[in-house]
């Protein structure tokens, strides 16, 4: 009876088999998640089973007869690394299969690569690797720079060092700093940018398109900073560069550690101390020109090619001497200055950092998030906030000898969301939006009338970029951006000028307090800035190349205000107060 049972129960079995569908088919592409290209010659497997197909010159794969289940597909390909995928087969389906390309970089000491969107494809773009900015490693963004053709560098003193783009420089070239662009009291020739070219794996300077992603008024280009490249796999590596010299007797330090995970998920921390003393002439001190800085910056985030996100915090922070014999009194020891063969003042080395001196910090905070859709393309969403102060202090005397003539504060917060989508095969775009809250305070306090006026600033901008391939020899590139910005600024005025100039009866609707001596006034500016980019790569040879690129780029111009008149001459006297601060200091080294 019970060898009956069996039997009949084996039969049952053997009739649900038989009758089970293995007629379903899994077809599908097998792509690289970094340039979106078919990858040819891959081999699938059916762990546990029999079962292999191959990918044709197209990408594409079949598997046929298969009956209705949970199938684990190992795909393998020579420069990739062989990952699993999970499929719940119950009906005909096809799937693209993502791999991970050109794993063969892990054995380079040198690794390269670069975003849809990082350069212009019109353009020759100059690039610093990670060699080139060790070598530099106690030294600033506009030392490194300086090494490049068509970049030169704007010196107040030995440590203050401003990158200059075709003549151009301050907030006429934007820097992007991991993504960040950065926001620092930027405005006079002494004002070096907040940056350690430490954290840095690669400096590119770009112009064309590409930059429209981060700025319309970029008039002298964009100088991007970015971080190494992260790699999925189980990693752990580290640098530490000692760096001194003899001349300000002092040197740097900085160190990164990296470590990632097979999973995506990797994190950073890397830091820089820096410090010299006076720096010296062939034959003689050059008096409080020292310099001491701290800065570090952490890295976490995951990468599973198809999506991820980072979070990024920085923290810049340093002390610069400003030449002694540079703060003069009048118009006498300015004369006595100019024909003398030496700094009026010269005391002995020393490491102590007095006055005139600028202290200046940096905060840097950046979340940001992409993912990877199908049919739709790359959507990138970034916000970051920088905070930024300012101290300057001057030779002052009395009870004010400790208190800094400049104390400014400025707030950015900033959100981009972008798009890059591939529409065709020889069609590519990318589209975004960038929204801007700014807010500069000044410490009444100080003093001294105020460097920069107080004020809040609303900026809102759209930008879209294509290049299409014609076919293989040509390519076109072109790109369009609208920046809108209001500014609502409070500005004092001497009131001996604001008479003189009869501002009393022609802009008595923006005055919002007379204080005697002061007139503050409250002017509304509402500026629009259009930008726009078209040029063509030929390529001739194997061995030569053509670029052509027309770029239209300008500072924020006038769309309507309080009056054209009033607004005008408030820009005309922030450009004035901005150029005597940058002639003063320079006079002493004529």
């Amino acid at each position: 009876m019970n060898k009956f049972l069996v039997t009949a129960g084996l039969c049952l079995c053997t009739l649900c088999a038989i009758a089970q569908d293995c007629q379903l088919k899994f077809s599908g592409s097998v792509i690289d998640s970094h340039e979106n290209t078919a990858l040819n010659g891959a081999t699938l497997s059916i762990v546990g089973g029999t079962a292999i197909a191959y990918t044709d010159l197209d990408g594409r794969f079949t598997f046929s007869g298969l009956c209705p289940a949970i199938y684990v597909v190992e795909v393998q390909h020579p420069q990739c690394k062989t990952q699993r995928f999970e499929i719940n087969l119950r009906k005909d389906t096809e799937r693209t299969l993502f791999l991970e390309h050109h794993l063969e970089a892990l054995n380079e000491v040198l690794i390269t690569g670069r975003s849809f969107r990082t350069q212009s494809e019109t353009q020759l773009n100059n690039t610093l690797d990670l060699a080139t900015i060790e070598q530099y490693s106690s030294g600033s963004l506009g030392d490194v720079l300086n090494t490049l053709s068509g970049v030169s560098s704007l010196n107040t003193g030995n440590t203050v060092v401003k990158p200059v783009i075709n003549g151009l420089h301050s907030s006429r070239v934007s820097i992007i700093n991991n993504g960040v662009r950065l926001q620092d009291q930027e405005w006079g020739a002494e004002h070096a940018p907040n940056i350690d070219i430490n954290s840095a794996g690669q400096i590119t300077v770009l112009k064309g398109a590409s930059t429209l992603q981060y700025s319309g008024n970029a008039v002298g280009g964009v100088i991007i900073a970015e971080p190494r490249r992260v790699l999925l796999t189980d990693t752990l590596y580290g640098k530490t560069i000692l760096s001194g010299a003899t001349n300000g007797r002092g040197g740097s330090i900085t160190s990164e550690l990296f470590k990632g995970y097979e999973n995506g998920w990797y994190a950073a921390i890397q830091g820089t101390a820096k410090r010299f003393g006076d720096f010296e002439a062939p034959d003689y001190v050059l008096s409080n020109t020292g310099v001491e800085e701290g800065d570090f910056s952490l890295r976490l985030g995951k990468n599973n090619i198809a999506s991820g996100f980072e979070a990024y915090m920085s923290y810049f922070q340093t002390t610069i001497g400003i030449l002694r014999a540079s703060h003069l009194g009048g118009a006498e020891d300015q004369v006595a200055a100019i024909n003398s063969d030496r700094p009026l003042i010269v005391e002995d080395f020393t490491y102590d950092i007095l006055v005139p001196r600028q202290e200046v910090k940096h905060l840097t905070g950046r979340l940001s998030y992409f993912k990877q859709f199908e049919n739709l393309g790359k959507l990138s969403l970034q916000y970051d906030l920088q905070w930024n102060q300012r101290f300057e202090f001057d030779v002052r005397r009395g009870e004010d000898i400790d208190r800094a003539a400049v104390d400014l504060e400025l707030t950015t917060h900033n959100f981009v969301a972008s798009l890059e989508s591939e529409l065709n095969e020889v069609l590519n775009i990318n589209t975004g939006i960038n929204l801007i809250y700014q807010e500069n305070v000044a410490d009444p306090s100080t003093g001294v009338r105020r460097l920069i006026p107080d004020y809040e600033q609303y900026t809102i901008g759209a930008f879209a970029i294509a290049d299409w391939t014609i076919n293989d020899r040509l390519l076109f590139e072109a790109g369009l951006r609208f920046d809108y910005t209001l500014m609502d600024a409070f500005k004092f005025y001497r009131s001996t000028f604001w008479e003189q100039r009869g501002y009393q009866e022609e802009f008595a609707d923006i005055v919002v307090e007379d204080l005697g001596t002061q007139i503050l006034a409250n002017p509304e500016l509402e500026f629009n800035n259009l930008a726009a980019t078209a040029g063509f790569n030929y390529k001739i040879d194997d061995q030569y190349r053509l670029f052509f690129n027309y770029a239209l780029a300008s500072r924020a111009q006038m769309l309507r205000s309080c009056s054209a008149k009033a607004c005008t001459t408030v820009l005309q006297e922030l450009s004035w107060e901005i150029f005597v601060l940058r002639a003063r200091w320079p006079i002493a080294y004529r």
